[in-house]
């Protein structure tokens, strides 16, 4: 375990670590429930998620099983196992707690800037903003415009000869 991550989801911290071996990232279930749940209590956020581990667990509920512990930093700055869980079981994690706010945590978990993708989206629109880009753009543009004006015309010309028509009946 290398790199570790802390994501910022409405000021509630979600650490995350990286497994080389395993070639995924961990995140902490107790920052995932308390970012759901916007709440900042430690004690409360471990209470919260040993009643719904205990009522998973009795509903054979694959979830507690795909958690493991590893040693993260504390905010007393000394390291503790934890429960973790990969990213997707984070979306299943998110899917089971009854709360309004879990939606908004999975879109923001899944869409955001600090995702793949939304890095990948992040230099996607800044190579569109480019010069290079633009050009290939506005040739695109003006062929389509003149498509468009072509077709337009075409229009005209038929409604200018079902009129013609009309009249000779």
């Amino acid at each position: 375990m290398s790199k570790i991550s802390i994501r910022f989801y409405k000021d509630h911290k979600v650490r995350a670590v990286w497994d080389e071996a395993n070639n995924q990232w961990w995140f902490s279930v107790l920052d995932i429930v308390g970012a759901i749940n916007q709440q900042d209590d430690h004690e409360k956020n471990r209470n919260y998620w040993k009643y719904l581990k205990a009522k998973l667990r009795k509903e054979d509920n694959e979830l507690v099983s795909a958690t493991t512990q590893l040693k993260l930093t504390a905010a007393d700055g000394k390291k503790y196992k934890t429960d973790v869980i990969s990213q997707i079981d984070v979306e299943k994690l998110a899917k089971v707690i009854p709360n309004n706010q879990a939606t908004a945590f999975l879109d923001w978990f899944t869409y955001s800037d600090n995702t793949i993708d939304g890095r990948s989206k992040k230099k996607a629109y800044t190579f569109i903003e480019s010069n290079l880009v633009a050009d290939k753009a506005w040739e695109h543009y003006h062929i389509n415009y003149n498509v468009v004006q072509n077709n337009s015309i075409i229009c005209k010309h038929l409604q200018t000869s079902e009129k013609q028509a009309n009249l000779k009946i």
